[in-house]
């Protein structure tokens, strides 16, 4: 049994609502960070959304707002990496009350690398689901029929890929950060394998495009990622009994 481990007196100093409206504050700065982001983003927009489009031959839209719509889609998978570190340092401010100091420390070293995962998980959806799923479409192209890809579409596809590994490759580190806290347990996570195998399952039949592919494609690399949370949590384990 790991040593109990008993919060910083300061925590309780707030009541719960002053403890609220502190929480609904730094979601606000947060919200604002990602609205500035995403609208300096649109600046960008052309050269990402022609980036994203080579692997499709021609696009078309068929409405006066559809091109507006695409780029700020683009825009949007821009500005939330740049506005990531804005949520990781709110969240560490929020807790940063009722943790110990070499909690405290622990909490902004891992501040970059929640960045730093969220960019890979972005690079990874990209770089492996989309291209994965479009091979595997294009095998019911059937001949003779030219497809006619709305750029609205393809780029909601191309968004709904990636995005969904920025915030799955976050996984090992916020079960590290349990882990250190004394939320779970190495031996709690293993024991949940089959409860988590489902949730993963049901998430990526719902955040990706609805074929096999890529509900695969996900599915695989979240199974990976919780195996190294397992690993990550046992480290931690392992520290804290060293530590303590």
């Amino acid at each position: 049994m790991g040593r109990a481990v008993t919060r910083n007196p300061e925590e309780f100093q707030q009541p719960l609502g002053e403890h609220l409206t502190e929480l609904r504050k730094r979601l606000l700065r947060t919200l604002f960070a990602f609205a500035v982001t995403t609208a300096l983003s649109l600046t960008l927009s052309a050269k990402l959304l022609e980036f994203l489009l080579r692997p499709v031959a021609t696009t078309f839209f068929y409405g006066p707002a559809e091109a507006f719509s695409a780029h700020l889609r683009v825009a949007v998978l821009i500005g939330l990496p740049l506005g990531w570190p804005v949520l990781m340092y709110q969240l560490y401010a929020f807790a940063r009350p009722g943790l110990y100091p070499s909690e405290r420390r622990a909490l902004a070293l891992i501040l970059p690398v929640g960045s730093l995962m969220f960019g890979l998980g972005l690079v990874f959806g990209y770089a492996v689901m989309v291209p994965t799923v479009l091979v595997w479409l294009r095998r019911f192209v059937v001949p003779g029929v030219t497809p006619a890809i709305s750029v609205t579409l393809y780029t909601r596809f191309v968004v709904n890929s990636i995005l969904p590994f920025g915030f799955a490759f976050q996984l090992p580190l916020a079960v590290g950060v349990l882990s250190r806290l004394g939320v779970v347990t190495p031996r709690s996570l293993a024991r949940s394998r089959r409860w988590v195998l489902l949730a993963i399952l049901i998430a990526a039949a719902l955040l990706t495009p609805p074929d096999v592919v890529s509900q695969l494609t996900m599915t695989l690399p979240m199974v990976v990622l919780y195996e190294l949370s397992i690993l990550v949590a046992r480290l931690m384990r392992l520290r804290t009994a060293r530590s303590g």
